[in-house]
């Protein structure tokens, strides 16, 4: 069972804020979660003002602040539970937001994302995508024009796997929020025609000259996957399609009417990974639906385990 006891929404209180806000407003209200709003100013900006909220309907209404003029007047009454907010200064967002994400033991980051492009975003990079890069917790990122699915209400979730270390961990955070908004769970694998390498049983293979015996190892091995995974007999559609990944998951995703997107991220940090981005941080920069990146690391491992170990006890 996915557990979500705290939800960080960072904000520049754009347009695009915004829209990230109402999905982690939905996602505090279904999972009972604490709604930590973060905004990070300059130094030598507005002195910290934000306070620990109670619970809407037992305190005053929050105080008007220039600053908060674009905060939804609806959000003390959607979220559930306390709201937190809480101002940084610091001349770099993304790692303000890092270090509050590792002090208060966040479960998730939902955040928006202005899908920055060319030169300008392949030397610095956005925002958003230092976060999904280095965030120890899965980070889902919002574009200003998604259509954002209602938890509890029925979708369909796309995973992207490349069979790879992380992609059993991906696959089961996939099916926890999936069980967790009654939605159904669609799998796909995505190749490079050029140059077909796969995985079988995790471990790196002798290519096989034809390309339909290729495809035949790759389906029966994510067939084993999703079986361990989700389980015996569980209905999950599974895609294997030729392509670019980043461009084939985001196009499957519309093409699909899928109402989010997940995908695993190794976390690469070095001058290449910023010069030519992950296949997580493409599908980012090009979806058109909330996309929930997920990492493996120390702490979603350990919880991982954990909830294995209560499956495994019923």
């Amino acid at each position: 069972m996915l557990h979500v006891h705290r939800i960080l929404h960072p904000t520049d209180f754009s347009p695009c804020s915004d829209h990230a806000l109402v999905q982690a407003v939905r996602l505090a209200r279904h999972f009972g979660a604490e709604l930590h709003v973060l905004h990070v100013t300059a130094p030598g900006g507005p002195p910290p003002a934000w306070s620990e909220l109670p619970a809407p309907g037992e305190g005053p209404p929050l105080p008007a602040e220039p600053v908060e003029a674009a905060w939804p007047a609806t959000v003390e009454a959607l979220a559930p539970g306390r709201v937190v907010k809480a101002r940084r200064q610091a001349a770099a967002p993304a790692a303000a937001i890092l270090e509050y994400a590792a002090e208060q033991e966040i479960d998730l980051v939902v955040m928006g994302t202005h899908g920055r492009r060319g030169l300008d975003r392949m030397l610095i990079g956005s925002v958003a995508e230092q976060v999904v890069r280095e965030a120890q917790a899965p980070v889902m990122t919002v574009h200003a024009g998604d259509d954002l699915p209602d938890p509890g209400a029925a979708g369909r979730i796309l995973v992207g796997i490349d069979l790879g270390p992380s992609s059993r961990h991906t696959l089961r955070y996939a099916r926890e929020l999936a069980l967790a908004q009654g939605a159904s769970l669609e799998v796909l694998y995505v190749y490079d025609e050029g140059s077909m390498a796969y995985l079988s049983g995790y471990e790196p293979m002798i290519l096989m000259p034809d390309t339909q015996a290729k495809i035949a190892a790759i389906q029966e091995a994510l067939k084993a996957l999703v079986t361990e995974v989700v389980g015996e007999g569980k209905p999950v559609d599974v895609h294997i399609r030729p392509g670019d990944a980043a461009h084939t998951l985001a196009h499957h995703a519309a093409e699909r009417g899928c109402a989010m997107l997940v995908v695993g991220s190794h976390g690469h940090t070095d001058l290449r990974s910023r010069l030519l981005g992950s296949v997580a941080e493409k599908v980012v920069r090009m979806g058109h639906v909330p996309v929930c990146t997920v990492r493996r690391t120390p702490r979603t491992l350990a919880a991982e385990e954990g909830a294995e170990g209560l499956a495994a006890a019923r």
